[in-house]
């Protein structure tokens, strides 16, 4: 009798620590496919801000400018500018 009882827990303990394993070998999985994910957002991010800084020399060059606060405020501009015209747009 305490034997047979002891096997059924054996047995649930077996069942629940099977169950654990797939949650874990889940959680591996899903954290191996966001490294993915995040790999590849770096990526993008490298190669934007890139561009970014490419094209803020290139503006740089074209305006004449070479001060860091004479950029901001340019490129502050052009973003207000961009805004409006979208508010425009979409507004009217």
């Amino acid at each position: 009798m305490l034997e047979r009882q002891n096997d059924e827990g054996l047995n649930v303990l077996a069942d629940q620590v099977s169950a654990l394993k797939q949650i874990t070998i889940d959680i591996g999985d899903e954290v191996r496919e966001q490294n993915k994910m995040l790999d590849g957002m770096d990526s993008d991010f490298g190669r934007a801000d890139g561009l970014l800084k490419g094209t803020m020399k290139k503006l740089g060059e074209i305006s004449g400018f070479k001060s860091t606060s004479h950029m901001f405020i340019l490129a502050l501009f052009i973003v207000v500018v961009v805004m409006l015209v979208y508010a425009i747009y979409k507004f009217f």
